[in-house]
């Protein structure tokens, strides 16, 4: 049996016992008459909020072991504000304090994962206790009349039917409510129109009586499940799979071949006669009344075997007024269908709701206005599509009525959709009516006792926005509220003051939902919702509110624990992050190395004849260049740190365009290592200050994703630059200047126009994209309020500094001296160093070998090519299995046969194409720097500490680069034996310091583990707010590895 939250979802006895630990429990042990009593007591705990009712001691129950008690509002609402859904979320896998619209989405999210099949096994409790034949009487048992008006006593209100097509290929669980008229005969609501009512018309056109079973006290997932408008053939167990994310148990009956949850505690096996009828009804509908005249003739059920475990437990559902399951259960999964239908047809819908009130006869859509005003749509043509989407759909026939509200209202609040449709909704002109052959639901009490009752039943689509909303994002209007009227301190300081003005305590969600802004939060996220949520804690959450507040974190006001949001939200926000920024991150970066690389196809041509230079020299300005591109390092982090990586950055890449352009004027070999150590100079703390930049905007896991794409720019740039190259070489002569001296100038100028550019491209957060020459900005509000509690959730500590806040003295000492970081600093020194003579010289060799400069520069690229792919696979393979010690060591491992026939293969130089061959394998190897870089992030755990940690550890591979550079002597040339034979032990050594990490953070992690599982409770929320631990040293943060 699967153990901790889902248990409770696969399991109705574990369900009990967390509800129960909770409060959420009454049992009831005093003798309960079925008839009435027991349903009254029901129907006032669903209209209180009060907690289950457990009858322990229903009058008619066979003996304490037998059949049966009765539970109550089984999925009814809590009175408690913060767990109000509490019943629902457990039964799907979430926790107590769960959202409804985290439920939807987590529906919504099931929905689209790969089913789950069940797993068949052979006994189960519920084989305890066996009734067959004669030895049944139903009329004997607890069954509860739950209404004075209903038609009888109703066996199955909360549970599921089971059966099958005849060719066994479709299994259906479904709900429908079977009423008792004989000792082994029911009968029920069997509608062609659902899929019990097809699969049963599929049998009798056989002639034959429908194989079925009725099973009670199922786990609540497969209860959930059974009420879902699924498409036709889904199975309904395989679903209940994808709910929890794990098979469901179920057991074959006695007298068919149907299967039924194993977890349940009473099954009801027998037949649906193709042929004969009863009388079934009148009961209690969801619209809240009882039509006594409703009567109609069903199919009869007829029993044919019981089973059922010790003591079982049989949850009714007593509709009526809301909310009961018919709302919390039927009505959710409604939202959750049409949300996906509305999602599908690319309209920019992002919520949807049913309030409770309505009866499950409202249906309040929210709309994402930003894509509603790049539609450029008029306000009928939108409510006619969006009609007939869901209207013509098999959830449809359940949605009489839907509202759409703009993304300022939430659907979920009842008093903001009331405010919306009596302010905004215009009669008759707002209203948008379907008419026709749309599939209807009659039990609707105004469908069949209305005004029209025999005339087809019209749907509407209510228009609750005005047109300018279609218009334009700025609205012609101000709300006039708390939230939205009042500067941000002002509302702070009243929330702070508020027990102080003589008021009573407010609760943490209720200040954080006034605290909002005019845009409150408004859709939901299994993502973005309680799973990943540390601040669902208010303790917690008013700890790092306090700490953002103190930072003067730059979006500490769209701060918002509560909020939620979809999938495809974040997904389409991710899309547009990934435009915005990461791609000119990419654009920089092709600057950067079109610059710090270009030297490579400078000494293809004459560079180094032309100014004297030799081997060694070449080597000396390459030191020289990474000498000063370390020295450079940390003061331009703490730089762009001061004045912002938007600032700094552009400026960077300016200056060292000019430098870069300059050195088509080289003379000699002062001038070459002049420039390149202001190269160097300028260059430095680049890569550190993007890396910086783009953790802003995503998170812990998306980050070495992006920085793949990053680092796959420059191989991307080795190919264009080979080109440029190429053609830029075809110059030399012109003017009387060699081909390298125009390649420097024209790349430089390349680089400068980028430099420029990002001026205008590099908003400083996520919440600072308006500006003058950007006054719409980049993102809507609550695309805003999105990117940054994503972000926080990942890790909190990204808002304990503003992002123009000078590193102090104290914090560059902590962060450097966190040992902690030091295994991954090794790893930078030693990782790159086997792979950078064989590309630091690829020109070099391939010259040597007998190519032309033209050819060099064009066989270059195939190396390149495949170094984007390995780089990008390996990038994407860590991210699929979360490791990044064991999955970045592929690098070493991959270079090593290489170095070692670069060291024993005899041929090498003397064979031009083989010599080739191998040094384009050795080059093609899966770069593991994006998957360090974000794993260095990840453990850094402050912004501080990350901005030094990503310095210190570039400075540590330019170390590396220094020492590899005086690897491949001159005197060593051209096969460069020794130099080989160093890189294979090296290569040897990085495997193992890989190693050494991965075994040094799974230590630290036990270690923590031990410590903080021996605190108590209120050990850990004392250590939270009073520690004095910083980054990666709190006792609460674990390490990736």
């Amino acid at each position: 049996m699967p153990t901790g939250r889902l248990s409770a979802a696969l399991s109705l006895r574990t369900f009990l016992e967390e509800c129960m630990a909770e409060g959420d429990v009454v049992e009831i042990n005093l003798e309960v008459d079925p008839h009435l009593e027991s349903g009254a007591i029901s129907r006032r705990a669903y209209e209180t909020g009060s907690p289950m009712p457990l009858i322990n001691n229903p009058r008619g129950k066979d003996g304490p072991e037998g059949l049966f008690r009765i539970l109550g509002a089984p999925v009814g609402v809590r009175n408690d504000r913060e767990t109000r859904y509490a019943r629902f979320a457990k039964s799907i896998g979430l926790p107590s304090n769960a959202t409804g619209h985290d439920i939807i989405q987590k529906l919504l999210a099931s929905k689209k994962s790969k089913p789950v099949p069940s797993i068949e096994v052979h006994d189960a409790p519920l084989k305890e206790h066996k009734i067959f034949g004669d030895e049944i009487d139903l009329l004997k048992l607890p069954t509860p009349q739950n209404h004075a008006r209903d038609g009888g006593r109703y066996f199955l209100t909360y549970g599921l039917h089971s059966v099958q097509t005849p060719d066994g290929k479709w299994v259906n669980w479904a709900i429908t409510r079977c009423m008792v008229i004989g000792k082994r005969q029911l009968t029920g609501l069997v509608d062609v129109k659902q899929d019990i009512g097809t699969i049963w018309a599929m049998w009798k056109a056989q002639g034959k009586d429908t194989p079925w079973a009725c099973a009670l006290g199922v786990p609540p997932a497969a209860a959930v499940a059974s009420g879902m408008p699924l498409p036709q053939f889904v199975n309904e167990p395989d679903y209940v799979g994808a709910i929890t994310g794990v098979p469901v148990e179920v057991i074959k009956c006695e007298t068919n071949d149907l299967v039924v949850p194993a977890q349940s505690e009473v099954v009801l096996e027998g037949t649906i006669s193709a042929n004969e009828t009863a009388v079934e009804g009148p009961m209690g509908e969801y619209h809240g009344f009882i039509f006594p005249a409703k009567k109609s003739p069903q199919p009869i059920m007829t029993v044919n075997a019981i089973t059922y475990r010790s003591n079982p437990i049989v949850p009714i559902s007593v509709a009526g007024r809301a909310p009961d399951e018919t709302h919390t259960v039927w009505a959710l999964s409604i939202c959750a269908e049409i949300l996906d239908l509305l999602q599908q047809a690319d309209l920019p819908i992002t919520k949807a709701w049913c309030p409770y009130e309505s009866q499950a006869i409202w249906y309040v859509v929210q709309v994402d206005r930003k894509r509603l005003v790049e539609m450029k749509t008029t306000p009928e043509t939108f409510c006619r599509q969006l009609g007939e989407v869901v209207f013509s759909s098999k959830p449809g026939r359940f949605v009489p009525k839907i509202f759409v509200v703009g993304d300022n209202i939430d659907p979920s609040d009842l008093h903001e959709v009331v405010w919306a449709e009596a302010t905004k909704s215009q009669p008759q002109d707002s209203d948008f009516f379907f008419v026709g052959n749309y599939p209807t639901y009659n039990l609707v009490p105004y469908a069949t006792h209305g005004l029209n009752p025999h005339e087809p039943q019209a749907k509407v689509v209510r228009l609750c926005m005005l047109p300018a909303e279609f218009e334009t994002l700025d609205r012609p209007w101000v709300e006039a509220s708390f939230r939205a009227s009042y500067p941000e301190e002002i509302k702070r300081t009243v929330l702070d003051n508020w027990r102080a003005y003589g008021f009573g305590e407010i609760s943490s969600k209720q200040a954080s939902h006034e605290h909002k802004a005019i845009e409150p939060s408004a859709t939901s996220s299994t993502d973005g919702g309680d799973e990943k949520n540390p601040f669902l804690d208010p303790e917690v959450s008013e700890y790092w509110r306090q700490a953002y507040e103190k930072a003067q974190y730059e979006s500490r006001h769209v701060f918002d624990p509560t909020l939620t949001w979809s999938e495809e939200e974040e997904k389409r926000l991710i899309r547009r992050l990934d435009w915005r920024i990461c791609l000119w991150a990419c654009v920089m970066f092709f600057g950067l190395q079109v610059d710090r690389g270009n030297l490579t196809q400078a000494v293809s041509d004459t560079f180094l004849e032309d100014l004297g230079l030799t081997t060694n020299d070449y080597n000396w300005g390459n030191t020289v260049f990474r000498l000063s591109f370390l020295l450079a390092e940390l003061p331009s982090q703490l730089v762009s740190k001061k004045i912002g990586p938007d600032r700094w950055i552009p400026i960077q890449i300016v200056l060292w365009s000019v430098v870069a352009i300059s050195q088509c004027a080289l003379t000699d070999r002062r001038s070459f290592l002049v420039t390149r150590s202001l190269l160097g100079i300028l260059e430095g703390g680049f890569i550190p200050d993007i890396v910086l930049w783009l953790s802003y905007f995503y998170t812990s896991k998306e980050l070495p994703v992006r920085l793949s794409f990053f680092w796959t720019s420059l191989s991307v740039t080795t190919i264009v630059t080979s080109l440029l190259a190429f053609a830029i070489f075809h110059l030399s002569g012109v003017h009387g200047w060699a081909g390298w001296r125009w390649l420097f100038l024209i790349e430089g100028v390349i680089t400068l126009s980028v430099g420029l550019g990002s001026f205008f491209m590099m908003p400083a957060s996520v919440v600072q994209t308006k500006t003058w020459f950007r006054p719409n900005g980049w993102f809507s509000d609550r695309e805003v309020s999105i990117a940054v509690n994503r972000v926080l959730r990942d890790d909190p500590s990204k808002g304990d500094m503003h992002n123009r806040q000078a590193i102090t003295p104290r914090r560059l000492w902590n962060a450097a001296t966190d040992y902690h970081l030091w295994p991954i600093y090794v790893i930078g020194f030693m990782a790159y160093i086997p792979q950078s003579p064989p590309n630091t010289y690829i020109t070099l060799t391939l010259r040597s070998v007998g190519f032309s400069k033209f050819t060099t520069n064009l066989l270059a690229i195939p190396a390149s090519v495949f170094h984007i792919i390995t780089l990008l696979g390996l990038t994407q393979l860590s991210g699929w299995l979360n490791e990044r010690t064991l999955v970045s060591m592929l690098q070493p491992i991959w270079t090593l046969p290489c170095i070692a026939a670069l060291r024993f293969w005899p041929n090498v130089i003397d064979d031009a194409w083989g010599t080739y061959a191998l040094v384009t394998v050795i080059l093609s190897y899966p770069y593991c720097h994006a998957i360090v870089v974000g794993w260095t992030s990840r453990n850094s755990n402050s912004v501080g500490a990350r901005s030094v940690s990503a310095a210190l550890y570039n400075m540590s591979v330019q170390v590396g680069d220094i020492g590899a550079f005086f690897i491949y002597r001159e005197d060593d040339k051209p096969k460069y034996r020794r130099g080989n034979t160093n890189l294979l032990i090296i290569n040897i050594v990085v495997i193992f310091i890989f190693l050494g990490a991965k075994a040094y953070y799974v230590y630290q992690n036990k270690r923590r583990d031990r410590i903080w599982n021996a605190m108590t409770e209120e050990e850990r929320n004392h250590y939270i707010k009073n520690t004095t631990d910083q980054g990666s040293n709190r006792l609460d943060f674990r390490f990736a590895h």
